[in-house]
């Protein structure tokens, strides 16, 4: 079942009351709790996923214009969560026994593994397939019917899956819902099992406050900064920039995971800088915005505020830049921004999520980690270059994530 809507219409709560509804009586009827049900959904999704993966994975690219091999791959990953999913969760419902306590002896004990209810996910823009399905994998495997709210912001994606998805699913079993903030509020003021929520970390905190109402149970995929520590015993810092470039650049820097900042060793970091340049040249050419590898951002406006965060940043732009930028496109060219200063630099302080890499120094490990704690104290991810295990191990014990 699919609910479309422009602007929030007169009576919008009340379908997404009876959608809501509708799964809440089919949780309740316990035939989602059913092996036969989880497998005859993950199969569903399994046949939209495969029925439909030239036209997911042209949506993807209208949306992001990211190249054909990028999209394609995010639709492929999906599909092999869900194979991966059918195959195993029947393991995964199996009650755990565990020793009983002497107060409930000689009595037996188990963990059992029981499904939240009927869920509602909501997906950001950046992988509009897999953000919004591979939650549903984990929903229909643990026993969980759902609605799903893909973003706006990816209009394609979300024309397609408003059209694709009541295909092959009952509104019981999973149904979609589209539209924008004011709608998005309205669906999380219902009663839900459980909330898995993508996106930013403020929206993030809207999401938590609703949730806070009804004591509902909720994950939050949030973004944030994180940093890639390049030390000078790197085995190969030709190596490194190459894989650094390249998850960086991934989907235009569109993904939380990406490296956010590099931070090199003083004495490897000119060296380093050089390769990076090296292999940008390498994967995108002269001329990057020709390249049919280099995705662009979703929106002027969030190309615009890339842009902002460049202009509100010191530093030597060693390439690209906000002078190379077509923001009417959404194209702004891979940039690497050497010594932005810190605590004045806007590239050090907000998320980019461009394909824009700030690249700084540190001259001992405790410089780095206090600089790293200095930009973000919890980062959401860290990544470390070094030939020494005692070294990694180092920055994973003194870096909280």
């Amino acid at each position: 079942s699919t609910v479309e809507i422009s602007q929030m219409s007169a009576d919008f709560k009340e379908t997404i009351a009876k959608l809501h509804a509708g799964l809440r009586r089919k949780f309740v009827s316990a035939e989602t709790r059913d092996v036969a049900w989880r497998r005859r959904q993950l199969k569903r999704l399994l046949l939209l996923l495969d029925e439909n993966a030239e036209s997911l994975s042209a949506a993807i690219g209208a949306d992001l214009r990211r190249p054909a091999s990028e999209a394609s791959s995010e639709v492929a990953v999906t599909a092999r969560e869900a194979a991966d999913a059918l195959a195993s969760f029947e393991d995964w419902m199996r009650p755990q026994w565990s020793a009983a306590h002497v107060f409930v002896a000689p009595a037996g004990q188990e963990v059992r593994f029981e499904p939240y209810g009927a869920s509602l996910i909501v997906a950001p823009y950046n992988y509009p397939v897999n953000l919004l399905f591979a939650p549903l994998v984990g929903a229909f495997a643990a026993g969980c019917n759902a609605m799903l709210k893909p973003s706006e912001i990816s209009v394609a994606t979300e024309k397609l899956l408003v059209q694709l998805v009541p295909k092959y699913f009952s509104p019981e079993d999973c149904c979609v819902v589209s539209g924008a903030a004011e709608e998005t509020a309205a669906i999380l003021e219902l009663r839900w099992d459980m909330v898995f929520f993508t996106g930013s970390t403020r929206v993030g905190k809207i999401v938590a406050q609703a949730c806070a109402k009804h004591l509902t149970p909720h994950v939050l995929e949030l973004g944030g900064k994180a940093p890639c520590v390049v030390d000078e015993t790197a085995t190969s810092l030709r190596e490194a920039a190459r894989r650094i470039i390249s998850t960086k650049l991934i989907n235009a820097g569109q993904t939380c995971m990406a490296p956010d900042y590099v931070i090199a060793h003083e004495n490897i970091m000119d060296e380093l800088c050089d390769e990076l340049q090296a292999c940008v040249r390498l994967f995108y050419g002269d001329n990057p915005k020709e390249s049919p590898d280099l995705a662009r951002l979703v929106t002027p406006r969030h190309a615009r505020h890339v842009i902002d965060l460049l202009d509100d940043s010191d530093g030597d732009v060693l390439c690209g830049g906000s002078a190379e930028v077509d923001e009417a496109e959404g194209y702004i060219p891979p940039t690497i921004v050497k010594n932005p200063t810190l605590g004045r630099s806007a590239l050090l302080r907000d998320e980019i999520f461009g394909p824009v890499l700030p690249v700084i120094s540190f001259s001992s490990f405790a410089n780095a980690v206090d600089q790293i704690s200095n930009i973000d104290p919890e980062p959401l991810a860290l990544y470390i270059f070094s030939g020494r295990k005692q070294v990694q191990e180092q920055y994973i014990a003194h870096v909280r994530r």
